[in-house]
């Protein structure tokens, strides 16, 4: 009964905050995080990934990633500087626990089984993922630290947890 309850709650709560996004144009795409030791925030630069373009951590960037929500598609859509790459969630072969890379791809790419391209909803002043329980983190791909998903808590995770932050934005490519 609880876990109906929750899981009806937080669907309304999600509900309230999609309309809250899908008014705003086009937004600017940033992190922040959470850790006993304080807090950090910073922009994203696009890196090459297996599939398009990772999304690495930095303190400042010129040109943030910029987005839009599709309704029609359920998806996050790249304004800039990769106009209609889509959010993927990307899962990682072989990690444990389970671990999806966010990746911007072409939409006519073929993503491996179990990719998810809807996963990620508007939420208050961000994105959250539908995956499941898990955190925003970010992993280690290539010597590079970028944005991903993780099957486990933040307190598995040393109490550390990251978001995405949006921002409107009114900057052109």
């Amino acid at each position: 009964m609880f876990k109906q309850v929750r899981h009806a709650i937080l669907l309304s709560a999600l509900a309230a905050a999609i309309s809250v996004v899908r008014a705003q144009s086009t937004v600017a795409l940033s992190w922040n995080s959470t850790s006993p030791y304080g807090q950090s925030n910073g922009d994203f630069t696009l890196v090459e990934g297996t599939y398009g373009y990772a999304m690495a951590f930095t303190a400042d960037s010129s040109s943030p990633p910029t987005a839009t929500y599709s309704e029609e598609f359920g998806s996050l859509v790249q304004h800039c500087p990769e106009i209609g790459y889509i959010a993927a969630l990307i899962p990682q072969s072989g990690v444990i626990p389970e671990t999806y890379v966010l990746e911007w791809v072409d939409p006519t790419t073929t993503l491996p089984e179990g990719s998810s391209t809807d996963s990620l909803v508007p939420a208050s002043g961000g994105f959250v993922s539908t995956l499941g329980t898990g955190i925003f983190k970010g992993i280690e791909v290539d010597n590079t630290s970028v944005f991903a998903w993780v099957n486990e808590t933040s307190a598995q995770d040393g109490g550390v947890q990251y978001w995405i932050v949006t921002t409107p934005d009114s900057t052109t490519c």
